[in-house]
């Protein structure tokens, strides 16, 4: 035992545990008694110290007398505190001033010179390296977690979308093939007439006055191209929905292959550079359109192909490289 083992004696937990007058509700003793057992612990480290590490301004005032009866006196008060004490509120302010006065003489004359032990430092240091070691794991294991996570969530929206598109162009296709039937079931049908105006029933003009010959060109003639015309329009928009709807299959189609090839391109490059640019292909791929072909005239536009879609290019673009 050292020299402030009296000193630690008398700040005893068991004497500290029945200190803290609960009983007296909000004006109890607890923050005094935190102060005290403060106060034990710069003693206990005290108890580090040999005899030549001890100053006299240390014996003259922590080990002196007067600092261990100002404890006894202090303890002595504390027990006595209760319900019959007069002034609760004025005796717990003096109590508390009591405490930090003991506080403020261990900080200021014996933690300065307690030496901290050389095996609990290197204890620390180890503990502490192997926080560091264990945070940077986790910060890894994290990323991990997170890329894992973006590309769990960037196949699911490819997938979910590329199924989108597959339908789409299936849909165009079940039209084009339509539109493909009905256009020649209109060629055949104008082809028919043509040739039944034209040369199995001809006009016939008998008619010798000039008024009853026009009613006979307006009776022959007239109604004969009004079907040819409608039969041509026939002609010309099943030719035309034929061309959008394949055009709009071939356009869906090629989206449906990019999105369903992105999981794959992503992972196969490993620096971002080359993500950005596997990143900038797919929205091009998917959110621009180019001629398949089927609708060759610049004037020949579907409305998914109207201006703008140029900027939300860049829009998704920049989007999606930045969640990168």
């Amino acid at each position: 035992m050292g020299e402030f083992a009296g000193l630690i004696e008398k700040l005893s937990d068991e004497t500290l545990d029945g200190l803290d007058a609960d009983i007296m509700g909000v004006h109890n003793l607890r923050n005094v008694v935190a102060l005290l057992r403060l106060v034990r612990r710069d003693l206990e480290a005290g108890e580090s110290l040999s005899p030549d590490e001890i100053t006299q301004g240390v014996r003259g005032e922590i080990l002196s007398a007067n600092f261990a009866n100002q404890i006894d006196e202090l303890v002595n008060g504390m027990t006595q505190y209760g319900e019959q004490t007069p002034n609760p509120l004025d005796q717990r302010a003096a109590f508390q001033r009591q405490a930090e006065n003991l506080r403020n003489q261990v900080i200021e004359r014996l933690r300065p010179i307690v030496r901290t032990d050389e095996a609990e430092m290197r204890q620390v240091l180890a503990s502490a390296a192997a926080m560091l070691v264990s945070l940077h794991q986790d910060q890894e294991e994290l990323a991990k977690q997170r890329t894992a996570l973006a590309q769990n969530s960037a196949a699911t929206a490819s997938e979910d979308l590329a199924g989108f598109y597959k339908a789409q162009a299936q849909g165009h296709a079940t039209s084009a093939r339509t539109f493909l039937v009905a256009g020649a079931v209109a060629a055949i049908v104008l082809t028919a007439l043509t040739v039944i105006f034209l040369f199995v029933a001809p006009p016939d003009y008998t008619a010798t006055d000039t008024s009853e010959q026009w009613i006979e060109v307006a009776r022959n003639t007239v109604g004969r191209l009004a079907l040819l015309s409608i039969a041509g329009f026939a002609v010309a928009f099943c030719a035309r929905n034929y061309r959008v709807n394949m055009h709009l299959e071939v356009l869906n189609k090629r989206r449906e292959n990019a999105l369903n090839t992105f999981g794959l391109m992503q992972a196969a490059v490993v620096s971002d550079a080359a993500r950005d640019v596997v990143v900038a292909e797919l929205v091009r791929a998917v959110f621009t359109s180019e001629e398949t072909g089927y609708l060759g005239a610049d004037t020949e536009r579907t409305v998914i192909e109207q201006p703008g879609g140029a900027g939300m290019l860049s829009a998704v673009s920049a989007m999606a490289r930045g969640s990168s």
